[in-house]
């Protein structure tokens, strides 16, 4: 009776944790977030260190990609391709969180002007400028200011 009993227990237990719905890797793209402003290098070297992210729940891989790009962004790495912003940019375009959907607009432009694609990154400057003027987040509005101008001056618009 007791050895049926405590496989009972065993089997409960086991199933609790089964239903747990956070994934292994949600503690480390939390540590990523917490940590990308004052150390980017750390925050990307935790990220790299996930195995296959593309099969991460969707939100995960959003806020992956999202992370990822800016950990790049903030080391100075030359951006190459704009896949896996894109992948943040069409998940948080449709979100109520729009501080990470202000930064993945911003981010994008920042790919799309080392990319050329200049049109494409003042669009997306200007998305991401009116989803942050929403918001009380002065830092990241300062910061896409400054991107802006920066973009405008070597284009040669003054204006």
């Amino acid at each position: 009776m007791q050895s049926r009993l405590n496989i009972l227990l065993y089997l409960f237990i086991l199933s609790l944790g089964a239903c747990h719905p956070s994934t292994p890797y949600n503690k480390e793209i939390e540590m990523a977030h917490s940590i990308m402003e004052e150390h980017p290098d750390t925050a990307f070297y935790v990220l790299e260190r996930i195995s296959q992210p593309e099969i991460l729940h969707e939100k995960e891989y959003a806020m992956y990609c999202l992370l990822h790009t800016e950990a790049q962004e903030l080391m100075g790495k030359p951006h190459t391709s704009d896949s896996m912003i894109m992948v943040a940019v069409n998940y948080f375009k449709d979100k109520d969180d729009l501080v990470l959907k202000s930064k993945a607009y911003f981010y994008s432009a920042r790919i799309n002007e080392d990319l050329e694609k200049n049109a494409l990154a003042e669009q997306h400057y200007a998305l991401s400028l009116s989803t942050i003027e929403k918001t009380k987040d002065y830092r990241q509005t300062a910061l896409i200011y400054t991107r802006l101008s920066e973009f405008y001056l070597k284009q040669g618009r003054y204006e």
